[in-house]
């Protein structure tokens, strides 16, 4: 067997497409910064019978509630160090050549 070889796919850390959008990672720990960890992923298919390898990639987290303007526990507030850090949806599209004509076991 041959072992799988590791491909590049996305950088979510990329500081120049960042900044295409406004966002950064590091310090200022503001609305625009990017979360430490990425808890969520999941794919759908465009569903365009032109670009029937295409999908869109959803990749999430939450803020841990580093927010000042919370509410928790039938109360609220604030993050204790100033931070304020959005909850965050990053959406790709991206193509996966071949993946259209494959099936899952049981679908």
């Amino acid at each position: 067997m041959t072992p799988a070889k590791r491909t590049a796919f996305i950088d979510i850390n990329d500081k120049a497409e960042l900044a295409r959008f406004g966002l950064h990672n590091g310090a200022p720990n503001d609305k625009n910064n990017l979360s430490e960890k990425w808890e969520a992923m999941s794919m759908a298919s465009v569903l365009d019978p032109k670009l029937p390898d295409d999908y869109f990639l959803f990749v999430a987290n939450d803020n841990d509630f580093l927010t000042q303007d919370g509410f928790q526990v039938g109360a609220p507030y604030k993050a204790e160090d100033g931070a304020d850090v959005d909850t965050r949806f990053l959406v790709y599209q991206v193509t996966l050549p071949g993946l259209s004509g494959n099936t899952v076991a049981g679908q």
